[in-house]
């Protein structure tokens, strides 16, 4: 299925010239709005996933289920989200 949008890093399976891609859309990192029509919010920028989520559409990006792999994203024990 086709990717419209995501947040995170956890696991992605990039091609060469899908890796080039990124790294011409979404570097330097900089502050700048993104827009994510499928919910209706516009944000700043906060870090790589968010401004990649800006690139998803013109990009020949896919999703997989079952999932690749799985996090359980419990913020009681992240080091990132102040668990």
């Amino acid at each position: 299925m086709r990717l419209i949008t995501a947040f995170g890093t956890v696991c992605y399976s990039v091609s060469p010239q899908g890796a080039k891609s990124l790294l011409q859309r979404c570097f330097p990192l900089k502050n700048e709005i993104v827009s994510i029509p499928s919910l209706d919010r516009r944000f700043l920028s906060f870090g790589i996933d968010s401004i990649m989520n800006k690139h998803y559409s013109a990009l020949k990006s896919y999703v997989c289920f079952p999932p690749l792999v799985w996090t359980e994203n419990d913020k009681s024990t992240s080091d990132v989200a102040g668990g």
